[in-house]
């Protein structure tokens, strides 16, 4: 209060409580990345301004001699910048995470669609393959986007998860499986062909298949004699004698 023949600092005291409060609840960001979505914000050289604003207008009501005008002014001054800062104010959008969970369910399938191996022997040459630790990694990447996903509460920290996780999946290097697989399979059914010709005759193993115990084999044609080149690479047991039926 204050009485006849003093200041009247009320409008003043009221505005500078209306400041503070403005400041104490914006933040400081120079894109909102870092500010909860629906909070407001602003550059730090808008808030660094209204702050010494505020300063200048507790300087005078600190003034114990300050004249009516002194204080007037003051007031009109911390009301207009307090206006043109509530303007500089920007709202925090809703946090975006539809291109980190893209990665994330990406990676996941690549993950699923990529086979363990040591050294892809064991791998067909149509799958991919990577080590169990490389594996291991990128699971363990995807884990951690996956729980960066569920705690994240302003955009960056989607921001640095979505990174880590490009990270870890440009690490994941594969590899083309190095089974042929094409040979046994022909071979489970009695034909090979395709690719695996003996010179340019499908090859025919049928009369093996079965028979593996046999003492010797009749071989009276070309497929069947291409099969013999199929098997001899340890396939044969030691005591197979093939005769070629000359007809």
């Amino acid at each position: 209060k204050s009485t006849v023949g003093e200041t009247d600092t009320k409008a003043l005291r009221d505005a500078i409580a209306k400041a503070n409060d403005d400041l104490k609840n914006t933040a400081v960001s120079s894109d909102g990345g870092d500010v909860e979505p629906g909070k407001a914000y602003v550059a730090r050289d808008v808030w660094d301004a209204f702050s010494k604003e505020i300063e200048s207008a507790q300087a005078v009501l600190n003034q114990k001699d300050a004249t009516q005008k002194a204080v007037d002014d003051a007031v009109a001054s911390l009301k207009e910048k307090t206006t043109a800062f509530d303007k500089a104010k920007k709202t925090a959008p809703a946090l975006d995470t539809k291109t980190l969970t893209e990665a994330i369910d990406a990676a996941d399938k690549k993950l699923k669609e990529t086979e363990t191996s040591a050294d892809g022997k064991d791998v067909e040459t149509t799958k991919q393959w990577a080590t169990e630790a490389d594996h291991t990694k990128l699971g363990d990447a995807i884990t951690a986007a996956k729980a960066a996903l569920s705690a994240a509460k302003v955009q960056n920290d989607v921001k640095t998860a979505l990174a880590a996780l490009n990270a870890a999946v440009a690490a994941f290097q594969t590899k083309p499986g190095t089974m042929d697989v094409d040979a046994d399979e022909h071979l489970q059914s009695g034909q090979v062909s395709g690719s695996t010709t003996w010179n340019g005759v499908d090859v025919d193993v049928s009369w093996y298949l079965g028979h593996e115990k046999d003492a010797s084999y009749e071989i009276d044609t070309a497929a069947k004699l291409a099969g013999v080149a199929a098997l001899v690479n340890g396939l044969v047991n030691e005591d197979c004698h093939v005769y070629i039926n000359e007809t």
